[in-house]
């Protein structure tokens, strides 16, 4: 991938800050695993390093959305991240016309491709997309990793054997997106009448997909409720935390990267890592991460 080297040193930066701490104490949450994936995000989508905490704030606003917590405020939120993304878009608008360069990142290469497609993007579906790939990227990843170091050290036996063995890595971040999806699961609208396990669901109907519970399906995982780093690889990619098919997460592949990194690293500087006290969980619903980290080594 190519956005690697940037990640690495990224990740060497985050976990540097982590180790300078003088009381070997630190919310793994808020020195690596939220920061990292914002900072990506924001560079990809080309936002100033100085609104990275803007940003985050407008994601977990479209989250907490779903809880309906402080409507004005999560309101006000995405009418600001709105109007910021869309002054972007019109900003490479006018450079496209001009016929200037354009700052290489995804808003310009969103930008001339709905330019450029035989029927324009409009405005709504611009935002639509962009909205997508900054909380997609974002606070999904955050709970991935944080989910994958809690149960790592919830039975330090875990931890110790990546420590001894890194190639079991990737099994352990598949494990984790199994048996912990950072994404529950998602509301869909039937598009016509279908019979599903012998219920009837009309169209233009909401259903929920529970992609936990599909992952925890006995007729498909063998001892699905535990959580394993002996299982094969191969067969851990079924599933489905990030979809499937057509409708599987474009952004995939950034998450795994970025939590193997992160991963790596974390039991190279850390190899006596463990839980200092309770994490704290997200508030968003369909959501399923930790707000909270505390770690000591």
């Amino acid at each position: 991938m190519a956005l690697e080297p940037m990640m690495t040193a990224l990740v060497k930066e985050l976990v540097g800050s982590m180790s300078a701490q003088e009381d070997r104490k630190a919310d793994l949450h808020d020195l690596l695993a939220m920061p990292l994936p914002v900072i990506v995000i924001a560079r990809m989508l080309g936002v100033p390093e100085e609104m990275r905490d803007t940003f985050k704030e407008w994601s977990d606003s479209q989250l907490q959305g779903m809880n309906m917590v402080d409507p004005e405020r999560e309101i006000a939120a995405r009418r600001a991240m709105s109007d910021y993304l869309i002054n972007e878009v019109n900003i490479r608008r006018d450079l496209i016309a001009q016929g200037h360069d354009l700052p290489n990142d995804l808003i310009s290469e969103l930008t001339q491709a709905a330019i450029s497609h035989e029927e324009p993007l409009t405005d709504a579906e611009m935002l639509s997309m962009l909205v997508q790939i900054l909380v997609g990227g974002n606070e999904t990843t955050t709970s991935l990793i944080t989910n994958l170091v809690w149960r790592l050290l919830e039975d330090r036996s875990r931890w110790n054997q990546l420590v001894e063995n890194p190639d079991l890595i990737d099994v352990a971040i598949e494990e984790s997106l199994r048996f912990d999806p950072p994404v529950l699961g998602l509301y869909r609208t039937t598009t016509c009448p279908v019979t599903m396990s012998g219920v009837e669901i009309p169209g233009d109907e909401k259903v929920m997909v529970l992609y936990a519970s599909a992952n925890r399906d006995p007729a498909a995982w063998e001892d699905p409720d535990t959580f394993r780093l002996d299982r094969d690889l191969n067969q851990l990619r079924r599933h489905l935390s990030f979809g499937f098919g057509l409708h599987v997460c474009p952004g995939a592949a950034l998450s795994r990267t970025e939590t193997r990194i992160a991963l790596r690293e974390l039991i190279e500087k850390f190899p006596t890592l463990e839980l200092d006290g309770e994490p704290e969980r997200i508030e968003t619903f369909l959501l399923w991460g930790k707000r909270t980290l505390p770690v000591k080594w």
